[in-house]
């Protein structure tokens, strides 16, 4: 699917193996997991993923704790918890071990050491952090309560990182400007910028996958899906027609991309800032075998107001059903802007 702005956080290696789990050097995690009711087609499926069998194993001896821990509640026999201006959050590394982030304070506490030395004998990970998750989560209340001027400095995502102990923001375009233009937000808003972790939306890898979608679905977009008729264009929004001619049915998502004509090539088309690959919601269409679908695709939101130009709506699916390995398909419809 053509690129959406979502990002996830990557576990870091801050542990040992934990030795409570009885696991063993290299031992074998497949069987471990099928003892435990895992099919083999769900685990050849995260394998394939990249998903590491190690992980989902450690993680399946920790889940029992983690909800007590995030709701207050103790996981040891003395009943004590980490007092909650000290605890700073929680999160799975890349080897599935559990880990609790805390303030320097919480071990000088002779309550919450108790429960830190009681979570560290199951194995479980304990490590400092600078600010609380309660701390966090009120600067990010704040970017929330004014959102669309945290959009328009450029932000296309922002969220809790656990793991950096950070609020983590998206910027787009991530340039020396953009970012003295959301630090002036973050003063205006009385946000600690020290509390922010500023990162690019999109990087160059991103920029290359997308050029390279777009020139796929130019030079082979499938004509089973075909373009009927264009109702009505305008610098901010299309109007078609789709059917799929083939014998079966084809689905596709929220995402979709334009491009622009241009010295005999398409490229794409320029985001406005903090709108990078749009909010997509997670949901499943499809177009049948023989049915004729309308599609009213506006983009003043993303794109703003288009110039005269000649231009290519994208959408990109696939045909029957879902495989890791199926093959995209790119649905493409031409259009000019005068």
């Amino acid at each position: 699917m053509l690129s959406a702005c979502g990002y996830g956080i990557v576990g870091n290696n801050l542990s040992t193996q934990n030795e409570s789990s009885g696991v063993r050097g290299n031992g074998d995690f497949r069987e471990l997991l099928h003892a435990m009711g895992y099919p083999e087609e769900e685990l050849d499926t995260m394998e394939a993923n990249g998903v590491s069998l190690e992980s989902i194993y450690n993680q399946s001896q920790f889940n029992q704790y983690t909800d007590k821990i995030n709701s207050g509640r103790p996981i040891g026999d003395s009943g004590n918890i980490i007092a909650p201006q000290y605890y700073s959050g929680i999160y799975y590394d890349d080897k599935g071990i559990l880990t609790v982030i805390v303030l320097d304070e919480a071990f000088s506490d002779a309550a919450s050491n108790i429960a830190i030395s009681e979570m560290q004998k199951l194995g479980i990970v304990v490590r400092t952090a600078i600010f609380t998750e309660q701390e966090l989560n009120t600067a990010i209340n704040a970017l929330n309560s004014i959102s669309d001027r945290t959009v328009n400095a450029g932000a296309c995502s922002w969220g809790l990182d656990s793991i950096q102990n950070r609020v983590l923001v998206r910027l787009d375009p991530y340039t020396d400007e953009q970012i003295a233009l959301f630090m002036d937000l973050l003063y205006a808003a009385s946000i600690d910028p020290v509390m922010i972790l500023i990162m690019p939306a999109v990087t160059q890898e991103m920029i290359e996958q997308r050029e390279a979608a777009i020139a796929s679905a130019a030079q082979s977009a499938d004509d089973r899906i075909a373009n009927v008729k264009i109702a009505s264009v305008s610098s901010t929004s299309i109007l078609f027609l789709l059917k799929n001619r083939a014998d079966i049915d084809f689905f596709y998502g929220a995402p979709w991309d334009m491009a622009y004509y241009s010295d005999g090539q398409w490229k794409p088309v320029q985001h406005l800032p903090g709108r990078s690959g749009g909010a997509w919601p997670s949901i499943l269409y499809s177009l049948q075998s023989g049915e004729t679908k309308q599609f009213d695709v506006s983009w003043e939101w993303r794109f703003g107001d288009l110039p005269s130009g000649r231009y290519m709506y994208i959408l990109d699916g696939y045909f029957g059903e879902y495989k890791p390995d199926h093959q995209v398909v790119y649905v493409t419809v031409e259009f000019s802007v005068s």
